[in-house]
């Protein structure tokens, strides 16, 4: 049962010892290279379980498990889904992101370079997608998105995030589960509720790492994985 399987991991995470924001020096990571795994949510308590040695869960006024809500912009041709979908490096997303327990709203960029790597940049935002897109004008500018008014919202996708982190050799985990998507241009709606995505954030591919270990002992191969191609494809 779904309730109960969900109760379990939160069992599991307050067992965490814990960090803030604030607290992350080497593993804040805003420029890193990513390897992602996708799995069914039924092993995220093996995952937890092995993670409790390794790594520190993100508390925020009490909550480890966080709600997400993020709308993706692109222009009329789809240029940011098509440069994903083959593979183009020196790549863009721009996306609206809010963090609805603590009601804190920012406009990102990333920015994919050719050599793998990825730049992430965010400005406070109005909760509004269309609002920040306007109001952040200067700012989209700076990120060589330099027409603002082609960017059109075409998705919106909600999860559940886990957020760990080890600052001794500063590398970040994420786990996103429940994945909702919607197709903001024909109203089409898609889920994945079965499947967890784990994203392993490094300054460098560390093989060495925890997790990364955990992964290959599961035979649990690092692919590529986006949520707004996905969603996209599922809508």
């Amino acid at each position: 049962m779904p309730g109960l399987f969900d109760g379990s991991v939160e069992q599991v995470l307050s067992a965490f010892p814990s960090h803030g924001l604030q607290e992350l020096d080497k593993a804040s990571l805003m420029n890193r290279v990513d390897s992602k795994f996708v799995l069914p949510k039924s092993h995220l308590l093996q995952v937890l379980q092995y993670c409790q040695s390794h790594y520190s869960v993100l508390e925020m006024a009490g909550i480890r498990k966080f709600q997400y809500q993020s709308c993706y912009f692109d222009n009329e041709k789809m240029d940011f889904f098509h440069s994903h979908q083959k593979g183009k490096l020196n790549r863009f997303k721009v996306r609206h992101r809010s963090y609805l327990d603590t009601a804190s709203s920012f406009l990102e960029v990333k920015f994919k370079n050719n050599k793998g790597r990825t730049e992430k940049s965010r400005v406070v935002s109005s909760a509004n997608p269309l609002t920040a897109i306007d109001e952040s004008k200067a700012f989209l500018a700076k990120q060589h998105i330099l027409d603002h008014r082609s960017l059109l919202l075409i998705q919106m996708g909600s999860y559940n995030r886990m957020s760990l982190a080890n600052e001794k050799i500063g590398e970040r985990v994420t786990i996103d589960s429940d994945l909702q998507f919607v197709d903001l241009t024909n109203g089409n709606k898609a889920s994945l509720d079965n499947t967890a995505i784990i994203e392993l954030k490094q300054t460098r591919h560390n093989r060495q790492s925890p997790l990364y270990q955990l992964m290959r002992a599961m035979a649990v191969r690092p692919q590529s994985f986006s949520k707004y191609c996905m969603g996209l494809a599922l809508t």
